[in-house]
């Protein structure tokens, strides 16, 4: 089975799509969370190296506190690998993702308090409580309004005119209004 993801990059008034389609890469946590972590690398121009990332959605699926298989994870590997501080929310799975990481990671109670000085927030799962947040905290809290959305859970029109650049599955990227 091929892996597809499409990520678009605004140049201009047109976009540029990166495309993954590798048959390396099966339909699975492993190929989503590759494909966000190259986005991510190709946000920041290959640089990631203390970049500060919020991460919310540990568990494979909501409602659950398991992390068997779960993206974020595959996500979170690469992603401590390349350098980054990464800050970490879920409703149910922190218990166990604090098993694997120890302190490698900073645990956050409150969704938004992953948000704490962050370059950009990477949402892995979707839960309903993250469907519908307060924009104008995050962009408060974020020192750069970037999300990397791999549940497709915001709409790119809302997120561009609250002040965001949006990285979503499918879809072209959308540029902040106010850059």
């Amino acid at each position: 089975t091929r892996f597809n993801a499409v990520y678009g990059k605004h140049i201009g008034n047109e976009y540029d799509h990166l495309i993954i389609n590798k048959p390396i890469l099966p339909r699975s946590a492993i190929g989503c969370s590759l494909s966000h972590y190259l986005v991510c690398k190709q946000h920041f121009d290959n640089d990631l190296d203390g970049k500060k990332i919020g991460v919310w959605g540990l568990a494979f699926k909501p409602k659950t506190d398991d992390i068997r298989e779960a993206p974020a994870l595959v996500l979170i590997d690469r992603l401590l690998e390349a350098g980054c501080e990464l800050c970490v929310h879920d409703p149910e799975a922190m218990s166990n993702v604090c098993e694997k990481y120890g302190d490698r990671l900073t645990y956050c109670d409150r969704q938004m308090d992953a948000l704490n000085g962050v370059d950009a927030v990477a949402i892995m799962t979707e839960w309903g409580e993250f469907r519908t947040p307060d924009y104008a905290e995050m962009k408060s809290r974020m020192k750069q309004a970037v999300v990397f959305d791999g549940r497709n859970i915001f709409n790119g029109e809302q997120m561009q005119s609250a002040g965001f650049t949006y990285y979503s599955i499918g879809r072209p990227t959308v540029r902040s209004s106010m850059e």
